[in-house]
């Protein structure tokens, strides 16, 4: 079967959903993880924060394997491992298992990610779309199938045990594999050129500073959103009185509003230069997250928190969107090293700031407000210095599959 380039576009941001499902059922089930393998709260901890250093660690190694061979193997071995680590949680028998395998599902993440980045940018220049549009419906999809999961739970709580969901969470993400690897299936090795050399150049200093800098502005990012998670339910809960469904709700409704927002942040990017965009969401969130401090109550809280998660997709799409104006043979590093920087804001999040609410109360928001504009001042600051790099040496443009 022919894969039209749409086509092979809308199967990679299916495969990218599903993959996303499993990513989000864990949480429904935490109370399990207490009750029946006796994990204290610091072994549940070490399950998520672990998950997401591994992931962190592993980008670079996956972004290598996506430079050395092609995104097609690294984001197929990288979703298999991440399956058989799910489906490895249904079998379960100790907290260690728990651990161990949300490790090894962190490193499956992690090999998988770049190469997913490197193929939605592809496939959306391809499609005629470009990469800017595509990493917005990309991020609109990873949300969406994030949003699904705790959803499938409650909806089939009744048959939905622990062993059957991550059977199920086994059985998405090996379907990612598979479709990924279907629509995907023509090599997506770079063909040789004079322009582009088949074998990665090394990465050079001026390219890897700038790579750092943007990784810390999505670092910042997902420190943001990141902390709230913890911070907003006992904030409002403990401070405020607000009840269980009301929280669900408030997160249910800021990520739907994250995934409306995504596609928007996609054209917006493909307009005006990437990282203005990023400094304005940046300050967009610093006014969001300064209005609990200034206003008590629920109302005020809750109109900050929707800005944020309205604002937070506008980053995510600018600054990949920003990796691939950089377009040279080493996109597979680049979008690696990024993200392992990135993904440090995800475990440096929660453990700084829920210390710091117990102290500081709603002024916690207020820190997290100062982060956002510490960013702003930063994406100003990196954006003069890409202009002045990418004018001095033009980036070769990202290789289109053969056969297009």
């Amino acid at each position: 079967m022919l894969w039209s380039p749409r086509a092979r576009l809308v199967g990679l941001l299916i495969a990218a959903g599903i993959q996303n499902v499993a990513y989000t059922i864990l949480i429904p089930f935490v109370p399990i993880l207490q009750g029946r393998f006796h994990m204290t709260a610091l072994a549940i901890g070490l399950a998520f924060a672990g998950f997401t250093a591994a992931k962190a660690v592993a980008q670079p190694f996956g972004g290598w394997l996506v430079d050395r061979f092609d995104a097609r193997l690294a984001g197929t071995a990288g979703l298999l491992l991440a399956a058989l680590a799910t489906g490895g949680l249904a079998f379960a028998t100790s907290g260690q298992h728990i651990i161990g395998l949300r490790l090894l599902w962190g490193l499956g993440e992690g090999l998988a990610i770049p190469a997913l980045y490197r193929l939605v940018s592809q496939l959306g220049n391809d499609a005629g779309q470009g990469a800017t549009k595509a990493m917005g419906w990309f991020g609109s999809a990873a949300v969406l199938g994030m949003a699904a999961g705790p959803g499938l739970v409650a909806v089939f709580s009744s048959v939905l045990t622990f062993h059957r969901a991550f059977l199920l969470g086994s059985a998405l993400t090996m379907a990612s594999a598979i479709l990924l690897t279907f629509v995907t299936r023509s090599s997506t090795r770079s063909v040789p050129t004079p322009e582009v050399p088949n074998t990665p150049t090394p990465v050079v200093l001026p390219l890897l500073l700038l790579v750092i800098g943007i990784g810390f502005l999505d670092l910042i990012n997902n420190f943001i959103y990141a902390a709230i998670e913890p911070i907003l339910p006992l904030y409002t809960h403990n401070r405020l009185g607000v009840d269980q469904r009301t929280i669900s709700t408030l997160f249910f409704i800021g990520l739907l509003l994250f995934a409306l927002a995504s596609p928007i942040g996609g054209m917006i990017a493909s307009r005006i230069p990437t990282l203005k965009l990023t400094a304005t969401a940046l300050l967009i969130q610093l006014v969001a997250l300064c209005l609990p401090t200034v206003v008590p109550g629920i109302s005020a809280l809750a109109i900050g928190f929707l800005a944020v998660m309205a604002a937070q997709p506008l980053v995510y799409v600018a600054l990949r969107s920003t990796l691939t104006q950089l377009g040279n043979a080493n996109q597979g590093a680049t979008f690696g090293w990024f993200g392992l920087i990135s993904d440090l804001g995800w475990v440096l999040g929660p453990l700084i700031m829920t210390g710091l609410l117990d102290v500081l109360n709603n002024v916690t928001f207020a820190v997290l407000a100062a982060l956002a504009m510490l960013g702003g001042v930063l994406a100003w600051t990196i954006n003069s210095r890409l202009t002045q790099t990418i004018h001095k040496k033009q980036p070769s443009p990202i290789p289109s599959l053969p056969g297009h």
